[in-house]
């Protein structure tokens, strides 16, 4: 059902750090902008060839590879990934994900980035040494 979306997002150029995500939200949880009140769940398309630059962020993200092959480094440790592969990146932990493949690699990402911005204690750091936010006041995504 996803696929017209994925290909639509997938066809936006990447900028600096970003991320082509299709987030899954209710409209119950508000402000939170999640899934659930406390949990992001997002659809991450990451064309051939492509590398998401490092980048880091208080909020865990646990991948679940539902398509593709290639690798991210998490705090400077290589991890190679393929469909049905799932890993966790801890807080704060630098991280970056390449596609080493020939097909679009689609990521399934759960964060508790809702939970993190409710608390109002949301920080992260995209690229590594470029941009540092912190939300304060009422949460609202990043649009540049």
């Amino acid at each position: 059902d996803l696929e017209p979306r994925i290909e639509e997002v997938a066809a936006d150029p990447l900028r600096r750090a970003d991320r082509r995500f299709l987030s899954l939200v209710h409209d119950d949880t508000g402000e939170a902008g999640g899934a659930l009140p406390s949990v992001f769940l997002g659809i991450q398309a990451i064309n051939p060839g492509e590398h998401i630059l490092p980048h880091r962020h208080n909020s865990y993200a646990i991948y679940h590879i539902v398509q593709g092959v290639g690798y991210s480094i998490l705090d400077g440790e290589k991890f190679e990934w393929e469909r049905g592969d799932t890993f966790v990146c801890p807080p704060m932990a630098s991280h970056e994900h390449i596609n080493s493949g020939s097909e679009r690699a689609i990521q399934y990402v759960m964060q508790d980035m809702p939970a993190r911005a409710m608390d109002r204690n949301l920080v992260w750091e995209e690229p590594i040494g470029r941009m540092f936010h912190m939300v304060k006041g009422k949460f609202a995504p990043h649009k540049d």
